[in-house]
């Protein structure tokens, strides 16, 4: 088997497809992968649980045990670590078995991260008339708003690697992307997306006012 770091090539990027239970796994190695990651959001979405919310880490396990096997490095999406002690997280990576490596996201999108009084308002503004409010999802919620299933999707504390890929997507769908003001947000930071431009402006007009 080839070494997971000996498939990154400078100038010939890695594709690293993912995969939600076994059979997609099996399907992507047969097809070619050299490497195959997981998605949290996929293994939630198979069981009916909401991403993001640390309700899968041992159906992550069992995956991961059904996986390793495979004949190709097996890299796994474990959220946030289900904990936010580094030693529990270290922990629960140990129970993963031999993988390859693991994907840790740098943040747990829930109303946690608007901790501010700033950001708890702006939170307020763009959930107030909602019908429906779902936390989770990363980089999956922008695809949603792109294809209008949802209509706002709103971050705090983003890095600029977060949100550059977004942008195009969210503008060639007819959405409006930006900061909490109407600036640009291509280096992250406070996020504010709507498939509709004129909620997007009648957000910003209220989150800017004194």
């Amino acid at each position: 088997m080839t070494a997971f770091a000996d498939l990154h090539k400078p100038g010939d990027p890695l594709v690293l497809p993912n995969a939600w239970d076994h059979a997609s796994a099996a399907a992507l190695a047969e097809a070619g992968y050299p490497a195959i990651g997981t998605t949290s959001l996929g293994v939630a979405a198979a069981l009916g649980l909401p991403d993001g919310a640390a309700e899968t880490a041992e159906a992550t396990i069992d995956l991961a045990r059904r996986l390793t096997h495979l004949p190709i490095p097996i890299t796994m999406d474990i959220e946030n670590g289900f904990s936010h002690d580094p030693a529990e997280v270290a922990a629960y990576v140990d129970r993963l078995g031999p993988v390859a490596g693991v994907n840790l996201e740098d943040q747990l999108t829930d109303p946690r991260h608007f901790a501010t009084p700033r950001q708890q308002r702006a939170y307020a503004i763009a959930t107030r008339d909602v019908r429906l409010v779902r936390y989770g999802g990363d980089c999956y919620c922008y695809t949603l708003l792109a294809m209008g299933l949802v209509d706002i999707v709103i971050e705090t504390g983003l890095q600029p690697y977060d949100i550059q890929a977004l942008i195009p997507l969210i503008e060639a769908a007819g959405g409006v992307v930006t900061d909490w003001a109407g600036r640009a947000c291509d280096q992250g930071g406070d996020v504010l997306a709507c498939g509709d431009p004129a909620l997007h402006a009648a957000l910003v007009r209220e989150m800017v006012a004194p």
